[in-house]
């Protein structure tokens, strides 16, 4: 820990735990805290936690469930949970309204589904959850940002309902999921970025609105049906 109490330096790499609960009063978790720790099942957070730091739960292979604490605003750290390939659950504070990391989930492929934050407005970062196993996603109505490549190479994604509000739809967001059938763009959309739905080899219906006014290059290129 930090002299002030405040950051959690370093957990120790051969603890045999699986469980662990990290002290009241912890405001940050620093860069690579847990870093492939190969026991740990559950971490649970206290309230006061407000940052977590880059690849701190970098390829915890036995990391199963998550609940974030209400008093993070934002998840603003490079490969947090990258390739923690037993997480199958993960949980949002309700007020949270912001995700701004890159990679955070990448290659988590235990996740199958997640439900957003109902209160979230911009997933600004990329490759959130790129690569990882989700079927199904319960976007907010609230949402009106969807950063670059967030959903890339999910291969099992089958449809999206976007919600109606989105404004923004960054590059390469679908792009390789190979098993999307169908998807529905919404109306404030004016433009669809490189690569969107690149290799969506599956892709059989999508309704386009008449205000969009641009469509990037490789836009759907690999589509074949």
């Amino acid at each position: 820990f930090s002299k002030d109490g405040k950051g959690l330096v370093l957990y120790p790499y051969g603890r045999e735990s699986k469980t662990y609960a990290v002290p009241a009063g912890v405001e940050r978790i620093e860069k690579k805290a847990f870093y492939a720790n190969p026991n740990l099942e559950e971490v649970t957070f206290p309230e006061s936690l407000r940052d977590i730091g880059d690849q701190a739960f970098y390829r915890l292979p036995q990391l199963k469930r998550l609940t974030l604490p209400g008093g993070m605003q934002d998840i603003t750290g490079r490969d947090i949970f990258r390739c923690c390939e037993s997480l199958t659950e993960v949980t949002f504070p309700s007020k949270m309204k912001k995700i701004s990391g890159d990679c955070l989930f990448l290659g988590c492929t235990s996740l199958v589904e997640v439900v957003l934050p109902e209160k979230l407005e911009a997933i600004s970062g990329s490759l959130i959850f790129a690569s990882s196993g989700l079927e199904a996603v319960q976007f907010p109505a609230s949402l009106k940002e969807l950063g670059d490549a967030t959903f890339e190479e999910c291969t099992k994604l089958k449809e999206v309902h976007l919600p109606k509000d989105l404004q923004i739809l960054g590059s390469s967001n679908f792009r390789g999921c190979t098993s999307l059938q169908k998807i529905v763009i919404p109306e404030g959309i004016e433009k669809l970025e490189d690569s969107t739905f690149y290799d969506c080899i599956s892709l059989r219906e999508i309704d386009i609105p008449a205000g969009v006014k641009q469509i990037g290059a490789n836009c759907f290129a690999g589509c074949q049906k």
